[in-house]
């Protein structure tokens, strides 16, 4: 089964008492499926559910709120270097020409946000 992707871009904010993290959306691509061994074993150690590394998180689009993607997977916070260098290695054994553009979208928001940590949320549809 082919696991398709919209990359997700943003900030991360906590909201709350309780460590909760709000996810300020910028920017998204589709990059569908297609994946090789490198991309693939970030999608399995995203999903894991007793990693620790990765916090759950939420955000709204045009209202309505995600916690969880189309297949049922939380959404988790990935650092945007993270994400990058796995999208390079996947890139490099299979140049998909979107996972090319998310690539070149990515490199040029980490640079104008150096002031602030981007995060990635790999939302399955």
């Amino acid at each position: 089964m082919e696991y398709d992707i919209n990359l997700i871009i943003g900030t991360r904010h906590e909201q709350g008492d309780k460590i909760k993290f709000y996810f300020r959306q910028y920017a998204s691509v589709d990059i569908m499926g297609g994946f090789s061994e490198e991309m693939s074993k970030l999608l399995v150690k995203v999903h894991n559910k007793k990693s620790r590394k990765y916090s759950n998180t939420f955000f709204y689009r045009e209202d309505k709120l995600f916690k969880v993607d189309n297949y049922g997977d939380k959404l988790r916070l990935v650092p945007a270097e993270e994400v990058l260098e796995s999208m390079i290695a996947n890139y490099k054994e299979e140049p998909y020409k979107m996972l090319g553009v998310a690539i070149s979208l990515l490199e040029n928001m980490i640079k104008a946000f150096n002031f602030k940590k981007l995060y990635c949320v790999l939302y399955g549809h």
